[in-house]
C-alpha cells in the first residue's frame, strides 16, 4: 500500500502521530453553505449550524466522519470546543485506514468539499 503521510507532511494544519490524525481548523458557522475548503495553508469549514449549544460542533463531527468513513465516535475535538479555531482528533483502527483518510485528504486538497 502506498503510504500517504510523507505526502501529507507539508500541510501545517495536519499532523499523524501513530494511528492518530489531528487537523487543525477554522470554522465559520451560521454561513448560507456547509463545505470544506483545504488547501496547502489552512483548512476552513464552513457550517449552516449556529454555535449554539454545540451545534455547529456536532455537525462538523458528522460531516468528517461522512467525508473519511470513520465512525463519528472516533473523532473528536480535542481543544476549542468553544472557539472558531479547533483540533480534531482522528483516531484510526490501523495503519490502512489512516492512509485512507489521508489519500481523501490530499485528493480533495483545494476543492470545495459539500
Amino acid at each position: 500500500m502506498e503510504n500517504k503521510i510523507s505526502d501529507s507532511q507539508n500541510l501545517p494544519y495536519l499532523r499523524v502521530k501513530g494511528n492518530n490524525i489531528f487537523i487543525d481548523l477554522y470554522v465559520k458557522p451560521n454561513t448560507t453553505d456547509d463545505y470544506m475548503f483545504f488547501d496547502d495553508n489552512e483548512f476552513i469549514v464552513h457550517s449552516t449550524a449556529p454555535p449554539v449549544k454545540g451545534g455547529a460542533n456536532k455537525q462538523i463531527l458528522q460531516e468528517f466522519s461522512k467525508l473519511f468513513n470513520v465512525k463519528q465516535s472516533n473523532i473528536e475535538i480535542v481543544a476549542g470546543v468553544k472557539s472558531f479555531s479547533k483540533k480534531l482528533r482522528i483516531t484510526c483502527k490501523d495503519a490502512e485506514e489512516t492512509n485512507n483518510v489521508l489519500k481523501i485528504l490530499i485528493e480533495n486538497k483545494n476543492k470545495k468539499i459539500q
